[in-house]
């Protein structure tokens, strides 16, 4: 009979080597010491293996970076209310004494939720950041066209001109519908023998119709604008009619006055409107109305005539009258002297406004206490 052996195998195994004809008589008491050896050899290296199999607790990579602000918090799971925390705590900037890129580090060596957050929350901050200056652009962008366009309106846009505040006290005479034949030339000789500038709208068929009497105005020294060549309404008509209207009438002065400059115009009626203005302001002509009507074309007396000028005169006023009634030359003899012993200057409408125009003086409210 073969004696039994007792072996260790390479894992540390007890092996157990008895002959095949002997072993089914062994009995209970003499395999019970071989366990007992088995257990005792190979139980601790057992347990230790099994402990260093056992999988340690995760821990969180940024604890050492918050360890010194913060309690370390509990190691997040995916259901931990502690991770969106901590990554919202990671998105914040570091500060000086820790490498800006040490989260990027951390993140790419431990968790990847970890590197996610970091890399999303400062991409949501800088689109953020990119929408508000992309605003504050447009904004802005938004407030320059708005200046410029109040700009662009309060310069270029045509405009009319009833009266034009100078602070001086200057005044403007103006006649429509000449030249007439016999009430022009005495009017000249009038304002003459006063020294009194003038402005004189004249129509295009009257000026072809006496063109003498238009290059007297011009040589006197009076102002001469444009009033049309046939007197119609020109909101009534085309475009191309408008200016048909106004060029007939500029050429016919230019011609009977020797070149003499034409910068204003008043539009027959004094009726106006979007088209007049533009193609007036087209052709380089300032469109010129008034503040005091005389009315002299409904057959007034001088009296009334007279009484409404100096009664409505003020800084920067045109005063409109028609230079084909003889109640008008008894009206202008009548004012010139008594405007000015009121102070007032007598200018030509273009020498008006070359002034610095002024804002009208407001009336002060009583302070409140």
């Amino acid at each position: 009979m073969r004696a039994s052996k007792l072996n260790f195998g390479s894992s540390g195994t007890l092996l157990l080597d008895l002959p095949m004809t002997s072993h089914r008589s062994i009995s209970l008491f003499g395999i019970i010491p071989f366990l007992l050896i088995h257990g005792l050899l190979l139980g601790q290296p057992t347990v230790q293996a099994e402990q260093t199999a056992e999988p340690q607790p995760k821990r969180n990579p940024l604890s050492r970076i918050f360890s010194k602000k913060a309690r370390p918090s509990p190691t997040p799971t995916p259901t931990s209310p502690a991770a969106p925390i901590e990554l919202e705590q990671a998105s914040k900037p570091q500060s000086r004494t820790s490498p800006p890129q040490s989260l990027y580090n951390l993140g790419r060596s431990g968790s990847s939720t970890v590197s996610a957050g970091e890399n999303a929350a400062p991409t949501a901050h800088r689109r953020t950041q990119q929408q508000r200056t992309r605003a504050t652009k447009s904004i802005a962008d938004v407030s320059d066209r708005v200046k410029s366009a109040g700009k662009s309106e309060s310069t270029t846009a045509p405009q009319t001109i009833s009266s034009w505040l100078t602070g001086r006290k200057l005044v403007a005479l103006t006649y429509d519908d000449g030249p007439h034949p016999t009430i022009t030339p005495k009017l000249i000789e009038l304002l003459k023998s006063k020294n009194t500038p003038a402005t004189f709208f004249l129509l295009g068929q009257s000026v072809k119709a006496y063109p003498a009497i238009a290059h007297q105005l011009a040589e006197n020294g009076f102002e001469v604008g444009n009033h049309s060549f046939s007197h119609p309404q020109l909101t009534k008509l085309s475009d191309e009619a408008i200016r048909r209207e106004l060029a007939q009438c500029a050429e016919l002065i230019t011609s009977a006055t020797g070149g003499a400059p034409i910068r204003v115009m008043r539009p027959t009626y004094g009726a106006h409107n979007e088209r007049v203005r533009r193609i007036a302001n087209e052709m380089g002509y300032k469109i010129i109305l008034w503040d005091v009507d005389t009315n002299d074309w409904r057959k007034r007396t001088t009296d009334q005539m007279v009484a409404t000028i100096l009664s409505s005169a003020t800084d920067g006023s045109i005063i409109l009258m028609h230079d084909r009634y003889p109640t008008t030359l008894e009206t202008t003899a009548a004012v010139i002297d008594e405007l000015r012993a009121r102070g007032f200057t007598f200018v030509t409408v273009s020498e008006m406004l070359e002034q610095p125009r002024v804002a009208p003086n407001r009336k002060q409210e009583p302070r409140r206490l």
